[in-house]
């Protein structure tokens, strides 16, 4: 039989010392009052102790609403208490746009859908963005986040692809582009005036 026992800052409970045939899980964390689950199974809030384990790896498992959820492997042996600490760190939300529409989304490498799209981060850990655009080059960003965010992503005329043609066909797939970017020449000289294409390969 387990026995759950609660309110540890009062002191050890005597029911639940560890002895030969189990052993004693004391868990803690940052912030209070999180749900602890063993195996998959909720048995109550932090801080927690817990009596009577039976000597085995248990899978633990710390939740909070707004928090990120914190995982680990437990070993429990006979005779001994062990006592966990974990600590879980706020969840933010970020809403990511860009200009034009359209461009898929990297986070440390792993595509996450396409823009606007809202996904989910742990506050205050560095993140590396990569955002694509079949007209761009790629934007690179390494970004961390202390609360919700909305960020945008805009694909400037400096970043352009710049396409060639040559005898007759396309030196690239993406000739259109160049030749409807060219067609707008008059209308960007007074915004500044179009970037200057690289040299020809």
């Amino acid at each position: 039989m387990r026995e759950i026992l609660h309110d540890l800052d009062i002191g050890p409970n005597l029911h639940a010392n560890a002895n030969d045939s189990s052993g004693v899980m004391k868990v803690f964390s940052e912030p209070d009052s999180c749900l602890v689950f063993l195996d998959n199974e909720m048995l109550g809030y932090t801080p927690l102790q817990l009596g009577y384990l039976e000597a085995k790896d248990y899978e633990i498992r710390l939740e909070k609403e707004n928090y990120r959820a914190a995982r680990g492997i437990v070993s429990v042996q006979n005779g001994h208490v062990q006592k966990i600490h974990m600590i879980l760190r706020s969840e933010v939300r970020i809403t990511i746009e860009s200009d034009p529409p359209g461009a898929m989304i990297y986070v440390n490498d792993a595509p996450v859908g396409l823009s606007p799209k809202t996904i989910r981060a742990t506050a205050e850990l560095p993140y590396n963005f990569r955002f694509t655009h079949p007209d761009f080059n790629d934007v690179e960003k390494q970004l961390s986040f202390s609360k919700d965010k909305r960020l945008t992503v805009e694909f400037g005329t400096d970043m352009k692809k710049w396409v060639y043609i040559g005898g007759g066909s396309a030196a690239t797939l993406g000739v259109l582009y160049y030749l409807v970017y060219r067609g707008t020449e008059a209308d960007a000289r007074k915004e500044g005036g179009l970037p200057a294409p690289p040299g020809r390969p």
